[in-house]
């Protein structure tokens, strides 16, 4: 069974029930208050007629003398009175065969013997109000029965109980009506989502749900729905490029290759000189691959975790024993180093190595001869930065928010020409969000760049996500 008709089965069930139950309340209650009340205003109406006929009553037997007076004076057009003496006997008056057959207690007798009781009277039900009648000594000499039809009360509740039932089938009816368009209108977009989802199954990531956003469960649904699918689509988009990038990247050498070794294969083995050129083209050719390859690998084993691999590092001594391997990295370079404050962080010492490596090879392969590299740290608020500033050619501001894309490079400087394959800034960012980090590059064209990473100084927790890029102009 649908979910929706099953919610609205529950709402109309529960509404039901509960329309029920406080009918059949409110109609109890009613009958008993207009029994009652019926009730006292008889009593009310006969103790003042009591009192004057029977007052004093010195004896049972006085009481048989007065029955007949005291009968005749209580019957009315809507009341019938019958006195009885000790033993049930009737002294005057008429009882109906069945009444007082069956009685049934409107409230149970009080302790001076006063009681209410509903009986029947042919077809018709009774009220039976019954009075003892006491001697002067407080003796019981007797009691008067006063009979009362509840044909008005019973009218009256009747039609109540068609209120009632009026109100339960209303219930039903409005309560059907009302829960499916409930459920209907708040699971639309499951059933939204549900189309999306066969949608994106069978590779369309166009649309979305929350189109006209809720401040409900369902709406956050659709919103984290909608944030699924657009990551999903960016994830997948990534991947298109960086598979046709790689595939440019590993066919440009796999050409040149063929072409040479056609070349050698039509006579240029003939000529020592020329197959000595054409063998050292192809090896170049190799070597690119085999570099572009070891770096598709490092980005790929960046996956794996590396809280065991974490060491408390000296920030500054790490830094300062680093700086022969970046002069080595960077050759020809001035290359100062900029200290902070003293800072112990918990690090992959190698993979941070790797990572500041690439942010030196990268600001030599982009700057101008002799243009100096800076490196430096500074402690702050959100933990510690790491920077790697230039005074090369700078950025395009569109290429900012893309230059860690795997394999991405600028279509004006930074080309395959300049001896990378676009992984290195992408591996940067790697080992920076696998420690817990976050890397921005500020940059304006013709003013350099500068590289800045951001590590806590503390193990971040394992359900943190990684921090998102950042891209800002110096």
């Amino acid at each position: 069974m649908p979910l929706h008709l099953r919610l609205t089965g529950l709402y109309v069930g529960l509404a039901t029930l509960l329309a029920t139950v406080f009918g059949v309340v409110v109609y109890l209650d009613a009958q008993a208050f207009y029994l009652q009340s019926d009730a006292a205003r008889v009593r009310a109406q006969a103790r003042p007629v009591i009192a004057r006929v029977l007052t004093p009553l010195p004896s049972a037997q006085d009481l048989r003398a007065r029955a007949g007076e005291l009968q005749a004076a209580l019957t009315g057009r809507d009341t019938t009175a019958v006195v009885l003496d000790r033993e049930g006997d009737v002294l005057a008056g008429e009882r109906e065969p069945t009444v007082g057959t069956e009685r049934r207690a409107v409230v149970p007798p009080g302790p001076d013997g006063e009681a209410s009781y509903i009986a029947t009277d042919g077809a018709r039900r009774v009220l039976v109000v019954a009075l003892p009648l006491r001697s002067a000594d407080g003796s019981l000499a007797g009691s008067l029965e006063l009979l009362t039809p509840l044909d008005l009360i019973d009218e009256v509740l009747r039609r109540q109980r068609q209120l009632v039932l009026s109100g339960i089938l209303v219930t039903v009816v409005a309560g059907t009506a009302g829960g499916l368009w409930l459920t209907t209108s708040s699971l639309a977009p499951l059933r939204r989502m549900i189309a999306r989802c066969s949608r994106i199954a069978a590779g369309d990531f166009t649309g979305r749900l929350n189109r006209t956003p809720r401040n409900d469960e369902v709406g956050q649904l659709a919103a984290a729905f909608d944030e699924m699918a657009e990551r999903i689509e960016a994830t997948l988009a990534a991947h298109r490029r960086f598979i046709a990038d790689a595939s440019h990247e590993l066919r440009t050498p796999l050409t040149a290759i063929s072409g040479l070794n056609e070349v050698l294969l039509r006579g240029g083995q003939d000529d020592p000189e020329s197959a000595d050129r054409l063998a050292h083209a192809m090896f170049r050719q190799v070597e690119r691959l085999r570099r572009l390859a070891e770096r598709l690998l490092d980005l790929a084993r960046l996956d794996a975790p590396l809280a065991a691999r974490r060491k408390e590092l000296d920030l500054g001594r790490f830094l300062w024993d680093l700086l022969p391997g970046a002069r080595a990295v960077a050759p020809g370079r001035e290359l100062t180093l900029r200290a902070g404050s003293t800072v112990v962080i918990p690090a992959d010492d190698v993979l941070l190595e790797q990572a500041l490596f690439d942010l030196v090879e990268n600001a030599h392969r982009h700057s101008t001869p002799g243009a100096a590299i800076e490196l430096g740290w500074a402690v702050v608020e959100s933990g510690v930065e790491i920077w790697v500033a230039d005074e090369g050619e700078g950025i395009a501001a569109r290429d900012l928010p893309r230059i860690f894309e795997p394999l991405y490079r600028s279509e004006r400087s930074r080309s395959s020409a300049t001896g990378g394959a676009g992984l290195g800034l992408a591996i940067v960012q790697a080992i920076v969000h696998a420690h817990g980090g976050r890397i921005r590059a500020e940059s304006q064209p013709g003013e350099g760049a500068r590289f800045v990473i951001t590590l806590p100084r503390e193990v971040p927790s394992p359900t943190d996500a990684p921090a998102p890029v950042e891209a800002a102009p110096a």
